[in-house]
């Protein structure tokens, strides 16, 4: 039987945020079952009764796992953490089948093995020109940390208040570091830092309206998983004088689960900042909060907290003004047993009215996060959303994806598939080949740890190429480097063409520490001369 390691890494968050699932083997073995067991019963009516059954428990409160999604090996592992989720409800009111017979029902019905994922192609010389280099804050300036491997979730960037210059702001939840990179060309150099416990996500904002951008920071408290109280959600006002080198922490919210996205906005529009909280949670922890701002004529705002949601697994929530009232909306991608998005419609007094946008019908489809672009350049946003959480099924199975969740502009929207890429984290959208249409470039995170996988020549780095209005085609830029939870990009040098600044996420240290790889394309036409992709 194929184990389960003991720490899973599940990514969540806007800008490719990681949170931490730990499935251990559960202490409710299954019995061992014979050739006789795992057969169909000859029985018509007992096999539909099973099958009955099987479905209305394994499908009360999310779609039955559909059996053809992991291979026979795979189930006794689902099966019981199945029914100990069950247990741990502490619900009643479901006619509870016999264990070996829903094992039986899934194993019958799934295949021997899955098929081997398809690899993009290689980028053709002289379709991109990439030259890469290796930064870290640890290595290049404070010579500390050296030997914990990077875990960074999550790589934000903003152009500077003070010169419009490229700033990243990077979270690294192993070391519990949230700083600045400055670039200036191909050198960075680093500014601010804090360490605020295992950062999950900064976005950045301007809570006290000072004119001065600040931060807001989900905590997940602890870098394990569990149904903890000690997610945080931390606001990073920087200090007065720049030359100190980091911001003043402030609590704003205490005695939570794990935190994994924070997004402001006026969303009662009383002329002050609001915030979206989703509280990730893990199985028996997790909500959707908005924190009305009620008073900031203090150091710190005052915030009334009111309850969303109470189903856990919320990764991202992006805002937007969906349908142009001139109020905030949000979206958010649902992970766990969920796996949805959902748009939450603003009625205008900081109340929200929810609409579905997509429902997977797998309940380990492995939603790993969202972002928003206009992708037909029909002026309204679209909606980027992948599936790749390994570590939903612990295997490379073939529906992992990028999805375009096309904005129709009257309330409805289509989903396409773009792209199959196993581990599948993080995707944006930007225009690689300077042809005036938006391409999208994806990351993967595939752990080293994960039994009989080998990661060697896994596309670990690809983009998509817009080559018609709303048709795409894959190529490769990396393979063999599947350690990428989190992307950005941008323009970092000024050059005309867009960059790539990708996050390492390691399960062991390296001789020299790489905390952010960028990918500085010196494509300056809509296409390059000279050689394609190298160092």
């Amino acid at each position: 039987m194929r184990l389960l390691i003991g720490l899973l890494i599940l990514a969540a968050l806007s800008g490719g945020a990681i949170l931490l699932f730990d499935s251990s083997p559960v202490s409710d073995e299954l019995p061992e079952l014979t050739g006789d067991d795992l057969s169909i019963s000859s029985s018509a009516n007992l096999v539909e009764s099973d099958k009955v059954a099987v479905e209305r428990f394994c499908g009360d409160c999310h779609s039955p796992p559909d059996p053809s999604g992991i291979p026979k090996d795979g189930w006794e592992s689902v099966v019981s953490l199945g029914f100990e989720m069950y247990d741990n409800s502490r619900r009643f009111d479901l006619d509870l089948p016999v264990k070996p017979h829903v094992l039986s029902y899934y194993r019958n019905r799934a295949p021997d093995s899955l098929p081997a994922p398809s690899l993009a192609p290689a980028t053709p010389e002289g379709m991109l020109k990439f030259s890469k280099k290796h930064y870290s804050v640890f290595q290049d300036k404070l010579n500390a940390h050296l030997e914990t491997p990077p875990a960074i979730s999550n790589i934000s960037y903003y152009p500077s208040s003070e010169d419009g210059s490229p700033v990243l702001m990077v979270c690294d939840m192993s070391v519990g570091a949230v700083y600045e990179m400055r670039l200036n060309g191909e050198s960075a150099s680093y500014g601010r830092l804090s360490y605020v416990n295992h950062p999950s996500k900064t976005t950045q904002t301007d809570l006290n309206q000072d004119g001065v951008p600040d931060y807001v920071v989900g905590d997940l408290g602890e870098f394990l998983p569990a149904d903890h109280q000690q997610g945080r959600v931390l606001w990073l006002n920087p200090t007065a004088d720049s030359s100190s080198g980091g911001f003043d922490v402030h609590e704003i919210l205490t005695g939570v689960g794990r935190i994994s996205d924070v997004q402001p906005g006026d969303y009662d529009k009383d002329g002050d900042l609001d915030l979206v909280v989703a509280e990730f949670g893990w199985r028996n922890s997790g909500h959707l909060f908005y924190f009305e701002n009620i008073d900031d004529s203090g150091d710190v705002p005052k915030f009334k907290v009111t309850e969303l949601d109470d189903r856990h697994g919320y990764i991202h929530t992006p805002t937007l003004d969906i349908n142009g009232d001139g109020h905030l909306d949000f979206l958010a991608v649902i992970s766990q047993e969920h796996e949805c998005v959902e748009l939450f419609l603003n009625r205008g007094d900081g109340s929200f009215r929810r609409q579905m946008v997509f429902a997977a019908d797998n309940p380990i489809f492995g939603s790993t996060g969202i972002d928003l672009a206009d992708l037909d350049n029909d002026g309204d946003l679209d909606i980027l959303y992948t599936n790749g959480d390994m570590f939903d099924s612990f295997y490379l199975v073939p529906y992992h994806a990028v999805h375009w969740l096309e904005n129709r502009g009257d309330g409805t929207w289509d989903q396409h598939e773009l792209a199959k890429m196993p581990g599948i984290h993080r995707a944006v959208a930007g225009d690689m080949d300077n042809d005036g249409d938006m391409d999208i470039v994806c990351g993967c995170l595939i752990s080293n740890a994960l039994e009989d996988i080998d990661t060697d020549k896994l596309d670990s780095i690809i983009w998509l190429e817009q080559t018609a209005p709303g048709e795409f085609k894959s190529w490769s830029l990396e393979t063999g480097n599947c350690n990428h939870a989190t992307l950005d990009l941008a323009d970092f040098d000024r050059d005309g063409d867009i960059d790539i600044a990708v996050g390492q996420f390691q399960t062991s240290a390296n001789p020299v520490r790489t905390d952010v790889t960028i990918w500085w394309n010196n494509t300056t036409s809509s296409k390059a001369n000279g050689p394609g992709i190298g160092e």
